[in-house]
C-alpha cells in the first residue's frame, strides 16, 4: 500500500503522524507513540544504491506498531534505569523486519523480553 493511503489508515484510527527526517530521507511518515516515534520506513540497497522504502502492507504496519507498542515500554523503563537495551527497541519497519527475520539482535528477543517483564513486576 502506498505510503499516503497508510498515513490516512493510521490517521483514522486516531494515530498522530509525523514527517521528520529518518537515516538520510526526509518527510519519512513517523507515528508518535508513547515514548518514542515509529519510522514508517526500510532502508533498501540494490546494485549498491542505498534507497528508502517507505510503501508496505497495511497488515505488517499494523503488526509492527502493535509490537513495538507492547515491547518497547518495557525496553525504555529498563535504558532510563542505566541498561543498555536500545540495539533491541523496535522503531522502524525496517527494525520489524529484523524482527521477524530472527536477524541480530532479534534473534534473542523473546528471551530478553522475557526476562525484563519479570523483573520489573
Amino acid at each position: 500500500m502506498k505510503s499516503d493511503n497508510i498515513v490516512k489508515r493510521l490517521e483514522k484510527e486516531g494515530y498522530k503522524i509525523t514527517f521528520k527526517k529518518w537515516g538520510y530521507w526526509n518527510n519519512i511518515p513517523h507515528v508518535q507513540l508513547d515514548g518514542f516515534d515509529f519510522a514508517i520506513a526500510e532502508t533498501v540497497w540494490s546494485d549498491g544504491w542505498q534507497s528508502c522504502r517507505v510503501d508496505f502492507i497495511y497488515n505488517h504496519v499494523q503488526e509492527a506498531l502493535h509490537i513495538a507498542k507492547n515491547n518497547n515500554p518495557i525496553l525504555l523503563k529498563k535504558i532510563e534505569a542505566g541498561w543498555d537495551y536500545g540495539i533491541y527497541l523496535i522503531l522502524s519497519m525496517e527494525d520489524y523486519y529484523r524482527y521477524k527475520r530472527k536477524k541480530y539482535p532479534f534473534n534473542e528477543y523473546w528471551d530478553i523480553i522475557n526476562k525484563l517483564e519479570k523483573e520489573l513486576e
